[in-house]
């Protein structure tokens, strides 16, 4: 098992992506003490191990999903591809 404390004093985060994920899958680490796996990580997300930010600036709360910008229901364009 990592010592995350020890991990924190010189990095800020860990970031998993997915084919760090699919290659990591049930593979087995061993130490002289213990043994793990990476299990429970989701892909494609950080994992802040200590405070790094100078300010942090809250979100509005969504009471319905925003405009798209374009009309995303129907094409621009249609192509015939019968010929």
């Amino acid at each position: 098992m990592p010592d995350w404390s020890r991990v924190a004093e010189d990095w800020d985060a860990v970031h998993l992506t997915f084919g760090a994920l699919l290659a990591a899958e049930q593979v087995r680490v061993e130490t002289p003490e213990a043994w793990t796996e990476l299990w429970g990580w989701d892909f494609e997300q950080a994992v802040w191990l200590r405070w790094c930010f100078t300010a942090v600036t809250r979100l509005p709360n969504l009471h319905a999903y925003p405009e798209a910008p374009v009309d995303l229901r129907r094409p621009l364009r249609l192509v015939d591809l019968s010929h």
